[in-house]
């Protein structure tokens, strides 16, 4: 039976509702518009008052005119029930287009309450951030974009440092092995667990696409993640850490390769594929980090990620699947090894640069 608001969603503000509905009462009005002096005229609409606070006349985002004698409407109004009465319900109305301007050109009683109190227009995720960032320096904190461009920064630099320390010798040593591998028709099996297994997953179809698409023999090359159901009828009927190792006895030859991945180099699974595959006369590559753990010691060519970091250790496993994939798509170019050398260093020089440019576009 009383007055109601009436607040847009797009507008955040400290506004005193009570200091709205006093001046409303006071004035006797039919509506009361809260103002704001605006920063920008050209997003708002603007009133013009009489000298005793009512409404006159709008204009409707003017193109020019000065801020500092301008008042705006805030998107907050305080109404009667009356007014709703007098709209009809069958035609589509805008308050600030069709409303309020029939109300004043009626002869009637539509004031406006100034403010100073600070209005938000918050109608775009680019303002909303703003505002946000607004209020938590007011409540002294740090805004949110600034913390969430640190962390990259840092990660981004993490990446960065444990891809310089990489021993670019032990990664020519992995490609060559393969060359090895491809020309004499044998096979490649990668192993890993959880994200790695998707590394693996992903390195198997990179190394065969690029194979076949550059001169030469098919590269075999498979995931021992991909079988699902054999992975996890192992799993369940003789024990996850024998699932990979017990899949290596059936089908491993001499001179076939396992890259086993583990980020600890530590995982019991991928130990026991390790040596299964050593058992049966297969070469290991071993892809870690952290040190290097039990599986360095096992491996005949390491690759050692310098980081305590999972997710960087498991970023570069990832970029070294994409290396040496590249590698063998230019197999036909590469005529030795100082020239493999210097391509692999190359290819780590061209993702150096990228992290530097993401790390710049991050700040």
């Amino acid at each position: 039976d009383g007055p109601f608001y009436v607040i847009y969603g797009d507008v955040l503000t400290r506004l005193d509702l009570g200091a709205l509905l006093a001046h409303h009462r006071d004035c006797d009005a039919m509506a009361t518009i809260a103002l704001h002096q605006p920063e920008d005229l050209t997003r708002c609409g603007v009133v013009q008052q009489d000298k005793d606070g009512w409404i006159t006349s709008f204009i409707e985002k003017p193109s020019n005119g000065s801020a500092a004698e301008a008042w705006a409407n805030a998107g907050i109004y305080l109404m009667e029930p009356a007014l709703l009465q007098r709209m009809r319900a069958e035609v589509p109305q805008d308050f600030g287009k069709d409303v309020f301007p029939e109300l004043v050109a009626n002869g009637g009683g539509l004031a406006g309450f100034r403010s100073d109190a600070v209005f938000w227009d918050v109608g775009s995720a680019e303002r909303l951030t703003l505002a946000e960032d607004w209020l938590r320096m007011e409540a002294g904190q740090e805004p949110r974009r600034n913390k969430i461009g640190a962390v990259a920064d840092q990660y981004l630099a993490s990446v960065q440092d444990a891809i310089a320390g990489l021993d670019r010798n032990a990664i020519v040593r992995v490609a060559e092995l393969l060359f090895d591998v491809r020309s004499r028709g044998n096979q490649v099996f990668i192993a890993g667990n959880g994200g790695s297994s998707a590394t693996a997953s992903h390195m198997a179809a990179d190394l065969t696409r690029a194979a076949s698409v550059s001169a030469g023999p098919p590269l075999r090359c498979r995931s021992l993640t991909d079988n699902v159901p054999a992975l996890t009828a192992w799993s369940n009927d003789v024990g996850v850490e024998s699932a990979f190792a017990l899949q290596m006895k059936q089908v491993v030859e001499p001179g076939d390769v396992l890259i086993a991945i583990s980020a600890s180099g530590r995982s019991p699974n991928i130990i026991a594929a390790a040596n299964a595959a050593r058992k049966q006369g297969a070469s290991v590559v071993g892809l870690v980090g952290f040190g290097g753990g039990k599986l360095a010691e096992l491996a005949d060519i390491v690759v050692v990620v310098p980081s305590d970091e999972y997710g960087p250790v498991e970023d570069i496993h990832l970029l070294l699947g994409h290396l040496l994939a590249a590698e063998i798509r230019m197999s036909q170019e590469v005529s030795d090894d100082a020239e493999l050398i210097q391509e692999t260093s190359h290819i780590l020089e061209v993702v150096s640069v990228d992290e530097d440019e993401t790390r710049a576009a991050a700040c």
